[in-house]
């Protein structure tokens, strides 16, 4: 799960997040500066960095009051800076996908599940390195917040912390056949 903590104090905002390659650039147009390990900014503008973290990564690290949500996504492929930097996929302030070498194989984000196609052996140049999706390439990513799924239509296919009724459903079947298949066995 992508974790952003929004403190402020001393005059100071400092916000502690994941990267995301949409968030320095325009991090620094709201007058913030990467300092220790968190982006330092003037406190009076605490709710223009609020918005852009939600902007950017779906919270502001206050609880979603829905919850989070697992979700699924088709897998799109991106290319590489030039110089062999990695090739990297981000969605929704997440971090899907990455190929560090053009013959190695792509590693799945933290709460990333492959759930059908895959990726080529091997993808792009040396100097411009691609994620190489196959075309029905889909990923489920947990732990997203609610309200991300809802505001990007995103295919919801689970909730944590909810039961997942066409499952257990699935299951009351299952178990009814099973004790009518029982019942056969021990009426004989």
């Amino acid at each position: 799960m992508s974790t952003v903590t929004i403190t402020t104090a001393g005059g100071k905002t400092t916000v502690r997040s994941p990267y995301d390659p949409n968030w320095p650039s325009s991090a620094r147009a709201l007058g913030g500066r990467w300092s220790g390990g968190v982006w330092v900014f003037d406190s009076r503008d605490e709710e223009r960095v609020r918005e852009l973290a939600r902007e950017v990564y779906g919270t502001d690290g206050t609880p979603d009051a829905g919850g989070t949500v697992t979700v699924r996504i088709s897998v799109e492929d991106v290319r590489g800076e030039r110089g062999g930097r990695p090739a990297t996929l981000f969605r929704h302030g997440r971090q899907i996908a990455t190929r560090f070498g053009r013959d190695e194989k792509p590693r799945l984000g933290d709460g990333v599940v492959l759930i059908s196609g895959g990726f080529q052996s091997s993808a792009g140049s040396h100097n411009y390195l691609e994620l190489g999706p196959l075309d029905d390439t889909v990923v489920e990513v947990r732990d997203v917040p609610r309200s991300v799924a809802v505001d990007h239509e995103l295919q919801i296919v689970g909730e944590e912390g909810r039961p997942d009724h066409e499952a257990l459903r699935a299951e009351r079947e299952r178990l009814a056949a099973r004790i009518t298949e029982i019942d056969a066995i021990l009426g004989d």
